[in-house]
């Protein structure tokens, strides 16, 4: 499957949330969330380590954009056998209080 394939998308609400698989170990999985066709947020995570890096425009914050990403890429990690993404310690104090909010682990 190429790089640019998504392996699996669903929606959420208004948003379309797509799967893309790192083609290596060096590169990330990344979930996107697409709105009226455009990306408005993203989440990566390391295929090693797990840590994860989440991203939403400033005007798709605040409606669980983020957490349906978080939680459709534990899903798809956890079906397709793939390292599922975990809290990276370095987090601005909003990060750090959505990171509280919806649970797991934490990277080390």
């Amino acid at each position: 499957m190429a790089a640019s394939e998504s392996l699996s998308s669903q929606q959420f609400g208004n948003y379309k949330l797509a799967f893309t698989p790192s083609p290596n170990e060096d590169e990330h999985h990344r979930v996107s969330a697409i709105h009226e066709g455009t990306q408005v947020g993203g989440l990566m995570w390391n295929p090693n380590s797990g840590a994860t890096h989440v991203e939403v425009t400033k005007k798709h914050q605040r409606k669980g954009v983020a957490t349906a990403m978080w939680h459709f890429a534990h899903s798809v990690a956890s079906s397709n056998d793939l390292t599922e993404p975990v809290h990276s310690f370095d987090q601005s104090p909003a990060g750090a209080r959505w990171a509280d909010k919806v649970g797991g682990e934490y990277q080390g």
